[in-house]
């Protein structure tokens, strides 16, 4: 296979895990509202999928390097495209992480689920910008989605002085606390991928924070 061919593949693969990941996110979320165990074990089997496609895209990628040895353009392509695989992955994780946690029975408290379900609309808008930056590569344009991660960083900040603040008898578990700051982990991946993206673009590694 020629390494344009392999990139194309890889940009497709790459693109099928973020829509991968969008999906188990959503679905997650959706089940921990709805304390509903069989979408929660939905999510936990997709996350074997997920892991497929990035073992699938490493081996495209470590292939190409060893076999066609691609020029500085290309190489930047194919390390980048591991680098995202292994980011989107991550993501996953977290859905994964939130799934179980809705199968181990444990509900979203009512105190806090507007705050919690505007925490995930925001990890969802951004990581659907990302997406863009992800079908249409533009360091500018992936440096300012990668800056939304701030707009995340707050609203879970936000969530978590509200949790401090609630009375004694509305007291918010500490695993709860652990799943919300998995969404907002999941953004800080989701910055890595716009990172990556600039490298991939500008030929520099550009730390975000």
């Amino acid at each position: 296979m020629k390494l344009d061919d392999q990139i194309i593949q890889l940009n497709e693969l790459i693109l099928i895990m973020a829509y991968q990941v969008k999906m188990m996110m959503t679905t997650a979320v959706d089940s921990l509202i709805k304390s509903d165990q069989d979408k929660a074990l939905y999510v936990v089997e997709q996350d074997a999928i997920l892991n497929h496609y990035e073992v699938e895209v490493n081996e495209i990628a470590i292939q190409a390097l060893s076999l066609l040895q691609p020029v500085a353009k290309d190489l930047r392509f194919l390390i980048s495209a591991m680098k995202i695989a292994n980011e989107l992955e991550r993501i996953g994780d977290y859905a994964k992480n939130v799934a179980r946690f809705v199968i181990k029975k444990q509900v979203l408290p009512q105190a806090i689920e507007e705050d919690a379900l505007s925490l995930v609309n925001q990890f969802l808008a951004n990581f659907d910008e990302a997406i863009d930056v992800l079908k249409h590569p533009e360091a500018n344009l992936a440096y300012q989605v990668a800056l939304k991660d701030e707009l995340l960083d707050k609203r879970f900040n936000q969530l978590v002085d509200k949790i401090d603040a609630l009375p004694a008898n509305e007291r918010i578990s500490v695993a709860m606390i652990g799943i919300l700051r998995n969404v907002e982990r999941a953004g800080d991946h989701t910055k890595n991928v716009c990172e990556h993206i600039i490298y991939r673009t500008k030929s520099q590694f550009i730390d975000l924070g």
